[in-house]
Formats: C-alpha cells, structure tokens, sequence
C-alpha cells in the first residue's frame, strides 16, 4: 500500500476541520455570517467543500445528494463560526501560531500515517485543496488546541471513581457479548392476534411465571404449559446462544430479559415475536475482559478525551453568548 493510499485517512480529518458545506456549479459572492466584526463569505463556504464534491457526486438520488450537501454547508458554516470566536479568543489570550508550529502539526500526522509531509499535500491537493489553504486550516486546528488547553484544562478532571466505573461498565457490556445458555417456557399467541388475545396471553403467561415463582420444578412446568414443541421434552433448552454471532445474532429482548440475571434465576413474562416467554438462566461464560490494572491508562485518556469534547463544546457555547453572531443563510 503506497503512501498516498495509506494518507488518505488524512482527507477524513480535513473533512473534520474544514466541516463540510454547500457547493454551486455558480457563485455570486456575499456574506452568509457575521462574527462581531468579522465576516465570512459564501465563498470562503464554498473553498472549504471543495475535497468533499467527489463524495456528493458520487450519491445518485438527487434528492439525498441535495440534503446531503444543505446538511454539509450549514455544519461548515457553524465550524467557521466558531473558528472566528476561537481567533477572538486567541487573541485576548495573546496566543500566537507560527509557521514551525504548523510544521510540526503537520508532520507529526504524517507520522501517524506512515508518510512524510510531502505525502499529505500530495493528498490534500489532489482533492482540490492547495498547499496554502491546507496551511491556513491547520493553523487554526494549533490556535483551537491552545486557547483550549487554557481555557478548559483546568475544567477537566478524570478521578480515580470515574475510572472505576467505566471500568464496571466495561465489565457489563463484554458480560451482555458473552454467551449464556436459557432455557423457556414459552405461551404463543395467534396469528395477527388482536389487542384483547395479546392481552390474554399475556395473562396466561403470568399464571405460568406463578407457578415456577412458588418453585415447581422448571422442566415439569415447561413439559406441562410450554407451546414450543421443538424444547418442551428438553425442559425447554435453547442451547447455546452467542449475542455476537453473525449468522444468528440473539435479538435484543431476550438478551436484555437475561442480562441481569445469575445461573438458576428466572425473567420476568417477555414478550417475544410470536408470544411471552419465562426464561431460565442455566448458565453464562465469564467475560473475557483484562484486569483494571491493564487497563487503567486507556481508561483514563479516553475519559479525558471524552471529558475534554464535552468541555469544549462548552466553551464554545459561552463565546457564541458573548459574541454578536449573524447568521445570514
């Protein structure tokens, strides 16, 4: 795979920063907003889509293409925006950028790629952006890194609990992905079944759960009231089953009817496709997850990558409440 090819991830993240817009075939020049007293022109929209025309074009419905690029323009615009409250902000701060720094941005994504930075603008200007304008975008990206580490680091704070419990959420997710065995006792309802047979099925089915709640034997009550044929003899056994499989994925209401369920324990009355169904537990693999001690660092920078997009999302929406922003689509 040449480097080019392999660059070409590269062209997702100036998608990301240029945040797509509308395009014309013909463009008459005005302006479409207004930051305090800073102005952004269609025009400058319309540079800034230049790597993503391709894309479009390549939608064939009109119609979905047609959205597509309304949807791309006005997410532009809002980038646009606030890149100018970020160079106002910059500015306060007195945070400057210099060429050698967007040298370094830049070379150090194409270290990410396996490429050079002659590789990246090989890349970018083979979508139609120029050397200069890919410059001034990454130019911005350093401003927008800074004023944030100033502004928003201090916000940031990722404490040993937090750890803790995305780690007891990791837990739970791999247990949901983990395959577990069921049994059921299953009460059918007739084909396209009005209200009032859903209802009564329901109620059949809950007479049922009594039973096995008072603690008659699962398999006998199963060889007794269940209407699947195909487990009734085998105590209602479903075998094996894997939520993870792509041939036979498990729906979504019997994993969610077992998941907090231990060996043994019994759901409550679920409603499946063709009827309600008690289920069994008999049995669940442990999950293959790595000890919180492997996992700690990884942890702990998504978080704050997480905790860091939530607080600049924040910070945005303050200098958009202080500043004269005039929309003008």
């Amino acid at each position: 795979m040449n480097r080019l090819h392999r660059l070409g991830c590269v062209l997702s993240l100036v998608a990301a920063l240029l945040a797509p817009a509308q395009a014309h075939a013909e463009v008459v020049d005005r302006i479409v907003a207004v930051v305090e007293e800073d102005a952004i022109f269609l025009s400058d929209v319309e540079r800034r889509l230049r790597p993503f025309e391709r894309q479009l074009a390549q939608v064939p419905d009109s119609r979905v293409r047609a959205e597509r690029r309304e949807l791309l323009y006005r997410e532009t615009l809002e980038k646009m925006i606030d890149d100018a409250l970020i160079r106002r902000a910059a500015t306060r701060l007195q945070v400057n950028v210099t060429p050698a720094d967007v040298d370094r941005m830049i070379q150090g994504l194409a270290q990410q790629h396996g490429g050079n930075i002659q590789d990246i603008y090989d890349a970018i200007e083979s979508e139609g952006v120029t050397r200069a304008e890919y410059r001034t975008m990454m130019e911005a990206e350093v401003l927008r890194l800074r004023v944030m580490n100033i502004r928003i680091r201090n916000r940031v704070n990722v404490s040993p609990s937090d750890i803790q419990e995305e780690y007891r959420r990791r837990v739970r997710a791999a247990a949901d992905r983990s395959p577990f065995q069921v049994a059921h006792c299953f009460v059918a309802f007739p084909e396209n079944p009005t209200s009032a047979q859903i209802d009564a099925t329901r109620a059949r089915a809950e007479r049922v759960a009594a039973r096995l709640r008072a603690g008659e034997d699962f398999a006998a009550v199963v060889a007794d009231a269940s209407e699947d044929a195909a487990t009734r003899e085998q105590g209602g056994d479903l075998g094996l089953i894997d939520p993870q499989d792509p041939d036979a994925p498990a729906p979504d209401w019997l994993v969610n009817a077992v998941r907090s369920l231990q060996p043994g324990q019994l759901s409550a009355v679920t409603r499946g496709e063709n009827g309600f169904h008690i289920f069994r537990l008999l049995s669940r693999q442990a999950p293959a997850v790595q000890p919180l001690a492997d996992q700690r660092d990884e942890i702990y920078s998504e978080l704050m990558n997480r905790e860091m997009a939530r607080q600049q999302r924040a910070y945005l929406r303050e200098l958009r409440q202080r500043a004269a922003v005039d929309v003008r689509l």
